[in-house]
């Protein structure tokens, strides 16, 4: 078990994953001072052939095996470097992005699923305490998409491969192999407002929090 608590926000494009991780890092600086918090999110700035692929690959499809490898090699290292090293010191890590992402970008390039999860069973990659979906509609990605002002990633920020990603997400998280393998997901509708999204967020993560809080205080 943790000293810290780690706690994973998911979602594709649009769902809103940094805002709402920031508000969870405020909301745990309200409850307490003393608690010492981390931002993180995937890839990570080193992962330079990820982010390269995702500017300039045109099929969303392409080098599915490659991407999958890629994005493991990165959370190995995330995992060693960064977050591991601040939930032994007791912090709160929340992070954006983390292997429910590779299972359901990847498996829509077309691994498989089972050998995602297999690709995930070593040591180094760290289980969150929650994991949370922000589920959202393609409609509402749609909507979202119009206020953005830098140009879309080419690779899977497409309309079509996006709307696929969406529903992606539901199937994976409810498939029983991830279920039996990682825990379950908690599912908060990110089609609401800014406000309303947080507020299912406060309430699934509060449990979590003083349970964590009971155990090393």
């Amino acid at each position: 078990m943790f000293n810290g608590l780690f706690i994973v926000l998911e979602g594709g494009d649009y769902a809103g994953k940094k805002i709402q991780s920031i508000h969870l890092a405020e909301h745990f600086l309200n409850l307490s001072e003393d608690n010492d918090i981390l931002v993180t999110h995937e890839p990570t700035k080193r992962a330079k052939e990820i982010k390269r692929k995702l500017k300039e690959d045109e099929s969303a499809y392409a080098d599915a095996e490659r991407m999958a490898e890629l994005y493991v090699e990165d959370r190995v290292y995330h995992s060693i470097n960064l977050i591991k090293p601040n939930l032994d010191k007791g912090a709160i890590v929340i992070g954006n992005r983390y292997f429910l992402s590779t299972l359901v970008y990847q498996s829509l390039q077309g691994v498989s699923l089972s050998k995602l999860v297999d690709m995930h069973l070593r040591p180094n990659i760290l289980a969150p305490d929650l994991t949370i979906l922000l589920d959202i509609s393609p409609e509402t990605g749609d909507q979202r998409s119009e206020s953005r002002t830098e140009a879309p990633e080419k690779k899977f920020e497409r309309k079509a491969f996006r709307d696929s990603v969406y529903q992606q997400y539901r199937e994976v998280a409810n498939s029983n192999l991830y279920r039996e393998t990682f825990g379950w997901v908690e599912f908060v509708d990110g089609n609401k407002t800014q406000e309303e999204i947080f507020d299912q967020i406060r309430i699934l993560t509060k449990p979590v929090y003083h349970s964590w809080v009971k155990h090393f205080s």
